[in-house]
């Protein structure tokens, strides 16, 4: 996701597309004007203030990380961290898998969708679907995949959290100066940097193995270009914060818990040592990015399709359990297990080891994810921008 503000409210980042948010004061009063909740301003939260701390901003992820490090240990055996690792299980195939169906499932739920992104349904599915098949049959191409996808990742979590931590910053009229957004995009693209860099420049960073392949290191890079990378990313860390108490002591304006939440896990689960890494990202993938990717899809898709009896967006959470919201997080369980786990069964029967083929069917979705992404989350749209603020 090159590095560019676009003219039409967007931050475009390495060819992702995550909110901005120009014109605000005109947005603002269209949107208001638009409300149907009696509110003098847009719902602040994505669903609801308890869904979002834990599944959005990172509550779950640290909930579990300090149970599992600081009470149970790392390397320890006993109950409860057994008990941590089977909700791994269960939040990856619920809430990691899943989220990356809920991209197909905005692209190819009906004809117009899939002719706005037709690119993106067909010549960028056709283009990922074989590099699976490249993947299957060449196994050290999967294991290249596997391996741009670890250093792709980085990028697009980071685009994540700043396109959400701006959305919030939106919902609540929480103005960011040209230069401020600037220096916040900056600031993830340090984190980002910093990642990308840590693997080229460390064997234990870059290498072994993951997804059951082995993985290539490229690199070493030497040393003094991450230790630089390391102090560009504390200055603009100093920085930005310095920007938010600034607006908070002369224009009185807080930033945003959820968004300042946000933006602190954001870059915090790319700095930790080795061994609170290895913990700590057990539960990032499922607890962190899925759950608030899904967060922000089910909301679309709800509000989207119109809320149950008149639903406000502030109750907008009641919605989950009403058939609508089941319908959905079913359909998106039904095929993340078709995609993830049955084929690559099937593959086995015929020969294919699991390991290879589940890391080429993952790559080849999260490549297809990862640009598509891009398209789906425009806020020049203004229907999409009415369904994300409101």
């Amino acid at each position: 996701m090159s590095h560019a503000v676009a003219a039409d409210g967007f931050a475009t980042v390495n060819n992702s597309a995550v909110p901005a948010i120009d014109d605000l004061a005109a947005q603002a009063v269209e949107l208001r004007a638009q409300n149907n909740h009696d509110e003098s301003r847009p719902y602040g939260w994505i669903l609801s203030p308890a869904i979002d701390l834990l599944f959005s901003c990172g509550g779950l992820v640290w909930l579990f990380f300090g149970l599992h490090y600081f009470v149970f240990g790392s390397q320890s055996r006993e109950l409860g961290a057994q008990a941590l690792l089977v909700l791994v299980i269960l939040g990856t195939h619920l809430l990691s898998e899943t989220h990356n169906i809920a991209t197909l499932q905005r692209i190819y739920k009906d004809n117009e969708e899939k002719e706005k992104f037709s690119f993106y349904t067909d010549r960028l599915a056709f283009v990922c679907i074989g590099l699976a098949f490249v993947g299957l049959t060449y196994p050290p191409a999967a294991s290249i995949f596997t391996k741009i996808y670890l250093v792709w990742v980085s990028q697009h979590f980071t685009a994540q959290t700043y396109g959400l931590a701006l959305l919030y910053c939106y919902k609540r009229n929480y103005q960011l100066s040209s230069f401020e957004k600037k220096l916040f995009l900056m600031l993830m693209q340090a984190t980002t940097m910093f990642a990308i860099v840590r693997q080229f420049t460390y064997y234990d960073w870059g290498g072994g193995q993951f997804l059951g392949l082995d993985i290539p290191f490229w690199g070493p890079l030497p040393e003094p270009i991450f230790v630089g990378t390391s102090c560009v990313l504390a200055v603009l860390a100093l920085s930005f914060l310095g920007v938010i108490i600034k607006k908070a002591i002369f224009q009185r304006q807080i930033f945003p818990l959820p968004a300042f939440l946000l933006t602190m896990t954001g870059i915090l689960i790319w700095v930790f040592g080795k061994e609170a890494t290895g913990t700590l990202w057990l539960y990032v993938p499922a607890f962190y990015h899925g759950s608030q990717y899904l967060v922000l899809s089910t909301a679309y898709y709800l509000k989207e399709k119109g809320l149950p009896e008149g639903i406000p967006s502030p109750k907008i959470a009641s919605a989950l359990i009403q058939p609508a919201g089941m319908k959905y997080f079913g359909f998106l369980v039904l095929v993340a297990c078709f995609l993830y786990i049955a084929i690559p069964r099937v593959l086995e029967q015929v020969g294919v080891p699991i390991d290879l083929s589940f890391a080429s069917i993952f790559c080849a979705v999260n490549f297809h994810h990862f640009l598509t992404d891009g398209a789906i989350w425009k806020l020049r749209d203004k229907r999409t921008r009415e369904i994300l603020i409101a």
